[in-house]
């Protein structure tokens, strides 16, 4: 009853055992697809963000440009129509003509400053999910750990039940001896009775010895039977629970393969 007992409670600890690998399996998976879709919809918002940037840089730029254009060409037309006036009001249309360009390059040079800042970010975002990706995998590592530690908490049951077994057998073979003991002991009390009474009781003796040795005998032979058959049950039972944990610890094994796989 108590190896019956212990291999319900191994199957169903087993079947709980698989349950929750096969939940952390799939809760893993949800978990990774979960976060390679947000960083997948990160990195295009991102790439979106970056690229309307270096757009707006570029579209800055040339409106820049063009103004500066204008405004030299603007400085020239004027320098060339005060030429003629003053060599000096001249050279003061050219310094203002490159403070204008010198603007509009810093303007320029800030733009792309942004864009590479945006750049940067999108990277950071990557790293971000790779961490996450890490923190699952860690995860599933740990669940791994748990399995295998239930498994040889049924290994170590496995070995306790063999014991009780072997631990029964013997008390059997304990109380067998002793009713050979109580046998032999009646059989003596017997002869000595026999003897006392003469060889009529002496013949009587002699049968209830014979009697007693075959009874003694039967009950030998009962109980060697009865240690045979606990402890090939005990065995047995060990040998199966030993299967099971063997068996738990092989899936265990291919759910961390799995999981690792998967994760990474």
């Amino acid at each position: 009853d108590k190896g019956k007992e212990l291999k319900d409670q191994a199957a169903g600890k087993v079947d709980e055992l698989k349950g929750k690998a096969a939940q952390a399996t799939q809760a893993a998976q949800d978990k990774g697809k979960e976060l390679k879709d947000q960083a997948a919809g990160k990195v295009d918002e991102l790439k979106g963000k970056a690229a309307q940037a270096t757009q707006a840089a570029q579209d800055k730029g040339k409106e820049l440009k063009d103004a500066a254009g204008k405004k030299v060409d603007e400085a020239k037309g004027k320098a060339e129509e005060l030429k003629g006036k003053s060599a000096q009001a001249g050279q003061v249309a050219q310094d203002k003509a490159k403070d204008v360009k010198d603007a509009a390059g810093k303007k320029v040079d800030e733009a792309k400053g942004k864009a590479e800042e945006l750049k940067g970010k999108s990277a950071q975002a990557g790293q971000v999910a790779q961490d996450k990706a890490k923190d699952v995998k860690d995860a599933a590592g740990k669940k791994v750990d748990e399995a295998k530690g239930k498994a040889e908490e049924l290994k170590g049951k496995s070995a306790q039940a063999g014991q009780v077994a072997q631990d029964k057998a013997k008390d059997v073979k304990d109380a067998a001896g002793k009713k050979v003991d109580e046998a032999k002991g009646k059989a003596e009390e017997l002869k000595g009775k026999a003897e006392s009474k003469g060889e009529e009781l002496k013949g009587k003796a002699a049968q209830a010895t014979q009697a007693a040795q075959d009874k003694a005998k039967d009950l030998k032979d009962k109980a060697a039977d009865k240690v045979t058959e606990v402890t090939n049950k005990a065995r047995a039972e060990g040998s199966y629970l030993q299967g099971v944990a063997a068996e738990k610890m092989r899936e265990a094994r291919e759910g961390a393969s799995d999981l690792a796989r998967k994760a990474s």
